[in-house]
C-alpha cells in the first residue's frame, strides 16, 4: 500500500515481534526493561550525506494510550519547509478504522469475523487520482495465507495506470513469514508493461531479528533473471520501533512484507547487494541509550537520528 509503507518508513513489534533480547553488561540495563511502557514523542532524522534533508516527526497517543496522531515537518537543504499530520481513528471496539494524512490519502481498514479482510486506499494528489485495495486471505487455523492488491492511478494528463499483485506466504512456528511468492503486473493504458515472478527468502535469528532477505526475480516479458540479497547485523539493545504504538492492524499489513526495522534489536550494518553488481553498506553507531535500554542517538555513514521518549503519556 502506498501511503501505508511511506508512512511507516518514514515515520514508523505489537505481538507480532518479539521484544527478548541478549543482555549484555551495559549498567543502563533495566531488570526487565521489555515491562516498561514506554512512548516515542519525537524523532528527527537528518540527511547529510548527498542532499541535506531533515524530517521531524512528533508522535501523540489518546486516553488509552493509543497512538493517535504523528505531525511531521520536512526541511531541504534550501531550508524550504512542507508538513502533514497523519490521524489514527478507532472503532468503538478498538480496532482501527481508519487513517486520514493531510496531504488527501486515507486508508480505511475493515474486518470479517474479527480478521482484518481489507485495506482500501484512495488519495488525490497534483490531480492525480490514487485508488488502491488490498485483500486478504487466511487458512484454517487464523494464519495469513495469501494477499492479493489492486491499484489504479488515474493522471491529470489523461493516461492511466493500472497494478495487480497477488503474494503467496510461508511461515515458521513462531508466526514469521520466511517465503513469499510474488505475482506483479503492471498497466500503462491497457498495455502490459511489467510481469514479475518473485520469490523472497526471509532467514532470522533465534532471538527474532532478520538476518537476511534473498530475492529472485524473473520478468516473464523477457525471461531475465536477477537477484538481490539484503543481510542485517544488530545490537544487544531494545528495537525503538515498537515504542511509536502503532495499531496492531496497521502494524500487521506493514509486517507483511519483513524488514529490519521490526526486529527484536536495532541494526547497526545493513547491506545490499544485487545481480547487477550494486552494493551498499549503511552503518549505524549507537552509543547513547536511555535507562530502559532505548537509543537516544543514532549516527550513520547517512546522517543521524534522534529520540525523545516519555513514561507519562499527556494526550493532545
Amino acid at each position: 500500500m502506498k501511503k501505508i509503507v511511506f508512512i511507516a518508513i518514514v515515520a514508523l513489534t505489537v505481538s507480532f515481534v518479539t521484544n527478548s533480547c541478549s543482555k549484555d553488561t551495559n549498567s543502563n540495563d533495566p531488570d526487565d526493561p521489555t515491562n516498561v511502557e514506554t512512548y516515542l514523542t519525537k524523532e528527527i532524522i537528518k540527511k547529510s550525506s548527498g542532499t541535506l534533508y531533515t524530517m521531524n516527526s512528533m508522535y501523540f497517543y489518546d486516553n488509552s494510550k493509543r497512538l493517535k496522531k504523528i505531525v511531521v515537518e520536512e526541511i531541504t537543504y534550501s531550508n524550504s519547509k512542507s508538513s502533514y499530520e497523519v490521524d489514527f481513528i478507532y472503532n468503538t471496539d478498538g480496532t482501527l478504522d481508519k487513517t486520514i494524512s493531510s496531504d488527501g490519502y486515507v486508508s480505511i481498514f475493515r474486518y470479517i469475523n474479527n480478521k482484518l479482510s481489507k485495506v482500501i486506499e484512495t488519495g488525490t494528489d497534483w490531480n492525480d487520482t490514487y485508488n488502491d485495495t488490498l485483500y486478504l486471505y487466511y487458512d484454517n487455523s487464523g494464519q495469513i495465507l495469501k494477499t492479493t492488491e489492486f491499484s489504479y492511478w488515474s493522471f491529470s494528463s489523461g493516461s492511466v495506470n493500472k497494478r495487480e499483485e497477488a503474494d503467496e506466504y510461508e511461515l515458521n512456528s513462531n508466526g514469521r513469514i520466511t517465503q513469499i511468492k510474488k505475482t506483479f503486473k503492471k498497466y500503462g493504458n491497457g498495455e502490459l508493461d511489467i510481469h514479475n515472478m518473485e520469490i523472497i527468502i526471509y532467514e532470522y535469528s533465534s532471538n527474532g531479528n532478520l538476518i537476511s532477505s534473498n530475492s529472485v526475480k524473473t520478468d516473464i516479458l523477457t525471461n531475465e533473471e536477477s537477484w538481490i540479497k539484503y543481510q542485517y547485523e544488530y545490537d544487544a539493545k531494545l528495537n525503538y520501533w515498537p515504542t511509536k504504538h502503532f495499531p496492531k492492524e496497521y502494524l500487521f499489513i506493514e509486517m507483511l512484507y519483513p524488514d529490519d526495522v521490526y526486529s527484536s534489536n536495532n541494526t547497526t550494518l545493513s547491506t545490499y547487494t544485487s545481480s547487477s553488481g550494486d552494493y551498499e553498506a549503511n552503518i549505524r553507531n549507537i552509543t547513547n541509550y536511555n535507562s530502559n535500554g532505548y537509543p537516544i542517538t543514532i549516527t550513520a555513514n547517512w546522517g543521524s537520528i534522534e529520540l525523545e521518549y516519555s513514561q507519562n503519556i499527556s494526550p493532545k
